[in-house]
């Protein structure tokens, strides 16, 4: 009886092979860092600049109501209320664009970065994107532990690729713990059917 292996095996190239991907283009080093940096600039720079917005109209909104120079007293029902508004408003404006990245990668295996470059992020299981759970903990392990760490782990995880010399394939860690790897639909097939 014959036993079957459910590990990738490796081509004569020493790349890891997976049977959904055959004849695919991995994605190079260079283009997954700069896919993501791309990410980062038009997503992640404008959100933030929302956010310190919205903290400055905060804090304004607290000077301007005299609650800053206060000391505590009465006026907690003022500040719960000032903290409300804008921090609400921030918090539904980050959710919002957590959804649509998390939509994108689940549905797509696309983001901005991945666009503009050709890249798709593709299960090595099926070569189709990776969905609404895999891409869920893809999202919030980039961005909890790069909140967590003041963006070393997020910076970590942007340069993991690099690290990858083994597989062929410059897997990120994150890609790794949901079994994806970034394909270039440019430079070959796409196996995303559509």
């Amino acid at each position: 009886m014959t036993q079957i292996s459910r590990e990738p095996e490796r081509s004569s190239d020493t790349r890891v092979t997976y049977p959904a991907l055959q004849g695919v283009s991995p994605a190079s080093t260079g283009a997954q860092i700069g896919s993501r940096t791309l990410d980062v600039i038009v997503v992640g720079i404008p959100v933030l600049a929302l956010s310190l917005f919205g903290l400055a109209v905060f804090v304004l909104f607290l000077v301007s109501m005299g609650i800053a120079s206060k000391p505590p007293g009465d006026e907690t029902s003022d500040v719960i209320a000032a903290y409300a508004g804008p921090l609400t408003a921030i918090g539904v404006v980050w959710l919002l664009v957590a959804v649509f990245f998390i939509g994108l990668l689940a549905i797509r295996g696309s983001s901005a970065g991945n666009a503009m470059l050709g890249l798709r992020l593709v299960s090595t299981a099926d070569g189709q994107p990776i969905g609404w759970g895999k891409a869920l903990l893809w999202y919030a392990v980039v961005i909890v532990g790069s909140v967590l760490t003041c963006g070393i782990l997020g910076l970590l995880f942007l340069l993991s690729p690099l690290f990858d010399t083994e597989s062929g394939w410059h897997q990120a860690w994150q890609d790794k713990m949901v079994g994806a790897v970034m394909i270039n639909h440019k430079m070959g097939p796409d196996t995303v059917k559509r």
